[in-house]
């Protein structure tokens, strides 16, 4: 049975990767939207990683690097739709340039794996 949901729910970014979603024992997810949004007047940017369990962001599981997001505007993160998250403590962990700048929100599905 696919549940879709929300995922990351509105939360402002820090200026430090943190872990905002992690996927469950035997569940498939996949990421259908996500946005970000800038409530600040000035452009901020924006860093978002997949990571396997146990490992750190880093380059090799950056998914968004660095993405201007102007001042006052949401922007659709369509670089991350479609992504499959299938092993079990994969997260999604996000960052901003200015701490509390950035509201950020994913949504998508979970399907159980047999």
């Amino acid at each position: 049975m696919i549940v879709e949901k929300v995922l990351v729910e509105s939360v402002q970014l820090t200026n430090a990767a943190v872990v905002y979603y992690t996927t469950s024992i035997k569940v498939l997810t996949v990421i259908r939207r996500a946005t970000v949004c800038n409530t600040t007047a000035g452009a901020v940017t924006v860093t978002i990683y997949i990571t396997l369990p146990g490992a750190s962001p880093a380059a090799g599981n950056t998914v968004i690097y660095q993405q201007s997001i102007p001042a006052g505007k949401t922007v659709d993160l369509y670089q991350l739709v479609n992504h499959v998250l299938t092993t079990a403590g994969t997260s999604i962990q996000a960052l901003a340039s200015a701490n509390t700048s950035l509201t950020f929100r994913v949504s998508g599905y979970e399907r159980p794996v047999i």
